[in-house]
């Protein structure tokens, strides 16, 4: 009795690893994951650009890549990290936002994140966000 629950036990493993195996093609595949998506740089000085890093890391088991990173304008600058990030592995995205000719406005900027990861066909985006007032340069913090 204990030998055919055994055996009943390992044949019902074995099918749910041949199912988790056809659910996900039995590839290896890229995940990210950031540890903020948001960042507000609270009062910021219009005669000063301001950066702020953004750290990402690859949760899955195949190299990820980040294919580009667009700001929303042209006031935003990204520099990233260009070659494949392997799994367990981190990047960063440094992002300068210039806010001359703000002075006065209450700023949100999006970065978005085009990366090679598989989303039902096409590459999988992230969206990025920076915020802040822009105060006259001897105004801020």
């Amino acid at each position: 009795m204990k030998k055919l629950i055994a055996i009943f036990i390992l044949i019902t493993s074995i099918g749910s690893v041949f199912a988790f195996a056809q659910k996900d093609g039995g590839q290896k595949k890229p995940d990210i994951y950031f540890t903020e998506l948001t960042f507000d740089f609270g009062q910021i000085a219009d005669n000063k650009p301001v950066t702020h890093d953004y750290i990402f890391y690859n949760s899955g088991t195949a190299p990820l890549l980040l294919k580009n990173v667009k700001p929303s304008c042209g006031c935003t600058t990204p520099i990233w990290t260009r070659q494949p990030i392997k799994p367990g592995d981190s990047g960063k995205i440094s992002v300068t936002f210039d806010p001359k000719g703000d002075a006065g406005k209450v700023v949100s900027k999006t970065i978005t994140v085009t990366t090679n990861i598989d989303d039902k066909g096409q590459d999988k985006t992230v969206t990025l966000y920076i915020k802040g007032k822009v105060m006259a340069g001897s105004e801020s913090n």
